[in-house]
């Protein structure tokens, strides 16, 4: 169980799953956000919960913060064996019924769209000159501001402006940088 004392990280309001979410990670960033969004589409269109996660299985084409998300907040784990990585560097993720149907294969692929923020820029920025950049609080503040304008756009954009979502075949494998989901 969680004990969120506050909702605020930062300067993001986030709701008590959130923070609950935020408490298992350590911390919230940009990923977790997007893993936590992705994981609302799929419990929703698929009615995923944590109690009935073994009737699923789901995947990632990252090794991001999203993943933890990801396996919390729908139960579905790699330890459970029902949760993939193939890490492409890609925000494609996948859900499925378990097991899978041998003739349609159905299922969902929620792919994100709308870059919010680049992260290589961002860490760049900052990896500069860390010793520097530790010394100066302006700076600090201005990354942490960057970081939250980002979370705040992935929490709060509508679905279809920063994802695809769509039903596609599984059978012969997702995580194929040939399929025409991936850029």
């Amino acid at each position: 169980m969680c004990n969120a004392d506050s909702l605020t990280i930062g300067t993001v309001l986030v709701s008590h799953e959130l923070m609950c979410l935020v408490q298992y990670h350590g911390h919230l960033c940009p990923e977790l956000a997007i893993g936590y969004r992705v994981s609302k589409i799929a419990m929703a269109e698929l009615g995923i919960t944590r109690e009935n996660s073994l009737n699923f299985i789901a995947g990632a084409a990252n090794s991001t913060s999203a993943v933890d998300a990801i396996q919390y907040m729908t139960g579905c784990t790699i330890g459970k064996q029902s949760f993939f990585i193939e890490d492409t560097g890609k925000h494609v993720y996948f859900f499925a019924g378990k097991p899978l149907h041998p003739v349609d294969g159905r299922g969902l692929i929620i792919k994100m769209k709308t870059p919010v923020y680049n992260p290589q820029l961002l860490n760049y920025e900052m990896t500069k000159d860390v010793e520097a950049q530790l010394q100066d609080p302006a700076k600090l503040l201005q990354y942490r501001a960057a970081i939250d304008v980002a979370i705040r756009k992935i929490l709060n954009w509508p679905d279809k402006r920063l994802f695809d979502v769509f039903y596609a075949n599984l059978n012969g494998g997702i995580l194929k940088p040939t399929k025409k989901w991936y850029n």
